[in-house]
C-alpha cells in the first residue's frame, strides 16, 4: 500500500479450487494523516496536506512547481539529496528528478504519466533566495502561456466590443489549446538551460538575477509572437478579420512591454523603466 494506492478492495471467489469470480469493496485502506514519502503534498484548507495528482495530457515544466513543492510539500529525497549528493562527492554530476504517476478517474486509471525535470537546490537553507527566482521564472512562463493562447483565441475567433474584441460567451472554455501547450514545449529546453546558470550563481546577485529576468522576458516574448502569428497565419490576414488580429497581437505584445500593468513583466517582479503606448508593440 505504500507504493501502489489501494481505493476499493477486491474479493476473490473460489469454487472447486478455482477462482469464478470476484467482489469488490469500497473503502479501501485510508491515507489520511500519513506522509508518503515518495509523494508531494499540497495544502488544503479543509483537509491539510493531500497528495499531489498529476494531469492528463503531456507534461510540461508549468508543472515543476507542485512538483518541487512550491505550495505544499515536496517529496522526501528533494530535501534530502543535497545532503547526499555531499557525501557522493564527485560521483553524481548530473541529478534529476523523475515524476510518474496515475491520471485518476475515481478508481479507473485513465493515463500513466511521467516527466523529468531538474534537481534544483531550493530547500537547502544555503540558497535561500533560489526558491523566489525559480517561482518568477515559471510564473512569467505560465503568464506568457495563457496570454498566447488567449490572444490567438481573440484573432479567430472574437467579437467586437466597445471598439476592441472580446471572447464570445458561446467559446468553450477549453477551446483551441495548442498554441498554450506549443509554447510550453518550445520553452522548456531554454527555461532548464536559464535554471542551470541561475543555480550556478550561488551568491545570487541582485543585478545578475534582474538580466536573467529580462533575457527570459524577451525569449518568452519572441516565442510568444511567433506561436501566435503562426497559429492565426499573420502572413495572410486576408483569411481573417485583419482589424481583429492586429487588436490581439497588440494585446498579446502588452502582456511583455515596459509597463507597470504588462502581466508578464509583473509575474517576474521586473521593474517597468518607462511607459510606452497603451497598445504596445506590434
Amino acid at each position: 500500500m505504500a507504493f501502489f494506492a489501494c481505493p476499493r478492495r477486491i474479493r476473490l471467489e473460489f469454487g472447486a479450487d478455482v477462482v469464478t469470480g470476484y467482489r469488490t469493496l469500497n473503502c479501501g485502506a485510508n491515507y489520511l494523516h500519513w506522509l508518503h514519502p515518495l509523494s508531494p503534498y499540497r495544502d488544503d484548507k479543509a483537509s491539510g496536506k493531500l497528495p499531489l495528482h498529476p494531469n492528463g495530457g503531456a507534461p510540461d515544466y508549468g508543472d515543476w512547481l507542485a512538483w518541487w513543492g512550491f505550495d505544499g510539500a515536496p517529496a522526501l529525497p528533494l530535501i534530502l539529496w543535497n545532503g547526499r549528493r555531499r557525501e557522493a562527492g564527485d560521483l553524481i554530476v548530473r541529478v534529476g528528478v523523475e515524476a510518474f504517476g496515475y491520471d485518476m478517474d475515481k478508481s479507473k486509471a485513465r493515463q500513466w504519466l511521467e516527466a523529468r525535470l531538474p534537481w534544483v537546490a531550493i530547500h537547502d537553507q544555503a540558497h535561500g533566495g533560489l526558491k523566489a527566482i525559480v517561482r518568477e521564472v515559471v510564473a512569467g512562463a505560465d503568464v506568457a502561456a495563457k496570454a498566447v493562447r488567449f490572444a490567438a483565441k481573440i484573432a479567430l475567433f472574437g467579437e467586437p466590443n466597445d471598439g476592441g474584441y472580446r471572447m464570445p460567451s458561446t467559446l468553450a472554455m477549453d477551446s483551441l489549446k495548442e498554441p498554450g501547450d506549443w509554447f510550453w514545449t518550445e520553452t522548456q529546453r531554454p527555461c532548464e538551460a536559464l535554471l542551470e546558470e541561475i543555480a550556478r550563481d550561488l551568491k545570487l546577485d541582485p543585478q545578475r538575477l534582474v538580466e536573467h529576468k529580462r533575457s527570459w522576458l524577451q525569449l518568452l516574448r519572441g516565442q510568444a509572437l511567433r506561436i501566435f502569428d503562426e497559429t492565426v497565419d499573420f502572413e495572410a490576414l486576408s483569411l481573417v478579420n485583419p482589424r481583429r488580429v492586429l487588436y490581439a497581437r497588440r494585446q498579446l505584445a502588452f502582456a511583455f512591454a515596459d509597463h507597470p500593468k504588462a502581466a508578464v513583466r509583473a509575474a517576474l517582479n521586473l521593474a517597468a523603466t518607462a511607459l510606452p503606448a497603451k497598445t504596445g508593440q506590434i
